[in-house]
């Protein structure tokens, strides 16, 4: 019985595809994390309940690498097919983000 193969690949049909990594999305996805990062912090900063935004801002720079490590490793798990890392980092980032959130609403609300 002959082998079929699929005409753009060359390769049998019960393979499975090759990953491809697209890294704009990744880098995309990465900086999402920042982004919001930025709105919670501006938002503190401008309730005006810090007593120090300057030194509220770089810890807040500090903890924002966390987030976009994680956010940049999910989307490279997510892509390449590792999909249960990749869900466990996601679950992470929104921990980190809500516990971020939850922070700076206690601050707001004294």
């Amino acid at each position: 019985m002959p082998s079929s193969t699929a005409p753009a690949y060359g390769r049998r049909v019960s393979e499975p595809r090759p990953y491809t990594i697209s890294w704009k999305l990744v880098t995309i996805h990465a900086l999402m994390p920042l982004a919001m990062i930025i709105v919670i912090g501006g938002v503190a900063a401008a309730s005006g309940r810090l007593i120090t935004p300057y030194h509220f801002g770089e810890a807040l720079g500090r903890y924002a690498i966390f987030p976009m490590f994680l956010a940049g490793g999910a989307s490279y798990m997510l892509q390449s097919g590792r999909r249960r890392l990749g869900r466990a980092l996601v679950i992470a980032v929104g921990v980190m983000l809500a516990a971020l959130f939850a922070l700076v609403v206690r601050l707001m609300l004294g």
